[in-house]
Formats: C-alpha cells, structure tokens, sequence
C-alpha cells in the first residue's frame, strides 16, 4: 500500500512539474521521483534524529534546494 501511495504522489508531481514553465529539468519522470524521494527522506531524518525547533528552517531550505535543482 505505501509502495501504491508513493507511486500516485510521484505520477502527480511529475504532472505539477510539467506543467510548471519555470521547471527546465530535462527528465521529468526522475525529477519527480528525487523531489518525492528527497522530501520523504529529508523530512523523516532531520525530524527522528534532530529536530530542529523552528521546521520552517528545513521547509525553507528544502525548498530552496529543490528549486535550485528543478530550475537551475
């Protein structure tokens, strides 16, 4: 069921991406699988092993990251 549940969130972010003009990534099937799989990953170390005391730090440069990435 999860392996079903993240295979829906990848196929909608690759929609979100490609519909997205400032998106210049070449291979937006794997982008989206990065940006779901680095989300998830992200999130589930900073928060069980050192959660820090203001999240809107991690959102902030996650986000940041990703769109380096994506639009870079």
């Amino acid at each position: 069921m999860l392996h079903e549940a993240e295979t829906s969130l990848v196929k909608v972010t690759q929609g979100l991406l490609e519909a997205d003009p400032s998106v210049t990534v070449k291979d937006l099937p794997m982008a989206a699988r990065l940006v779901v799989t680095t989300i998830e990953s992200a999130i589930h170390r900073v928060v069980t092993h050192d959660p820090p005391d203001d999240l809107s730090r991690l959102e902030d440069e996650l986000t940041a990251m990703l769109m380096r990435y994506l639009t870079g």
